[in-house]
């Protein structure tokens, strides 16, 4: 097993994996999220269905993503790629009611439009929706990079992947994935999409003022709904033990069981990274 972790004045890199750069001749997938001050990347082997490998770069500075670039992790011969963004709140609009040439007016009306970023939309198959977003400069370099990639938000792959595993659920739930500074949360009743949005947080009290506040304005018990947390949160972490002191279910959630995981990636907490290894079955 090949796991290395290199240490850089401030920040670290991490790599899991069996395998010996580059790869050659095999049918590789990559998929990579950008967050604001972190870049996770994943290989996928289509041909076994297995993960392969995983990394994490540290972002520090704009200018950082192009170096990052560089890495033989990020430069292997790939036949597919997907690049997910974390940052930027996202709106959904109705596929009957969105306009392609009203994308940025859509954005301007919560106030999600900025005049350095560019204006950006997935399709959401099993919601029937388009999810709009703004992208900054990073854009336009992994553009560059990556120039036949499937470009999606964070929350088109994160409610993608719940509306799949929900698909005929009799059950509500709350789906929430955890960042640094913000949670995405996702509302479904019998496996429908009630409620997607995202909030901002500082402390415990903060998280689970906005959590609360979810399942009182859906109506839903916390007695009885589960909450699914996924991502940066950990059962000894604050957040978790202030969440199961007012809703009775708490739990980890799992990560895309459809594929299987070297060895050298079951040392991840199932629970983190979910859009990471959740963009091939959502692009």
């Amino acid at each position: 097993m090949s796991t290395a972790t290199i240490k850089v004045p401030g920040t670290t890199v991490e790599k899991l994996t069996e395998e010996k750069f580059p790869l050659k001749n095999r049918s590789i997938h990559l998929s990579v999220e950008v967050r604001e001050k972190q870049l996770l990347a994943a290989l996928l082997d289509k041909h076994s269905n297995q993960y392969i490998a995983w990394a994490s770069f540290p972002i520090t500075e704009a200018e950082s993503i192009i170096n990052l670039l560089k890495d033989e992790f990020l430069s292997s011969s790939t036949s597919s790629t997907s690049v997910v963004f974390t940052p930027k709140s996202s709106i959904l609009v109705p596929a009957l009611y969105f306009k392609k040439e009203a994308v940025r007016d859509y954005l301007e009306t919560q106030q999600l439009n900025k005049a350095d970023e560019s204006p950006c939309y997935d399709y959401i198959k099993n919601l029937d929706s388009y999810n709009l977003y703004t992208a900054n400069k990073s854009l336009a370099l992994l553009r560059d990079k990556y120039p036949n990639a499937v470009f999606r938000h964070h929350t088109s792959i994160f409610l993608e992947y719940i509306l799949i595993e929900n698909k005929n659920s009799k059950e509500d739930k709350v789906h929430v994935s955890i960042f640094t500074n913000y949670i995405d949360v996702a509302v479904l009743k019998e496996g429908k999409l009630i409620l997607s949005n995202r909030y901002y947080f500082e402390n415990g009290s903060d998280f689970i003022y906005n959590l609360l506040w979810v399942y009182e304005q859906m109506e839903l018990n916390a007695e009885k709904v589960a909450c699914i947390f996924y991502g940066e949160v950990e059962k000894a972490s604050e957040i978790f033990k202030i969440s199961s002191r007012y809703i009775k279910n708490v739990q980890l959630g799992h990560r895309n069981e459809q594929s299987a995981y070297s060895i050298p990636l079951n040392s991840l907490s199932a629970h983190k990274y979910r859009s990471l290894f959740t963009q091939y079955p959502c692009v």
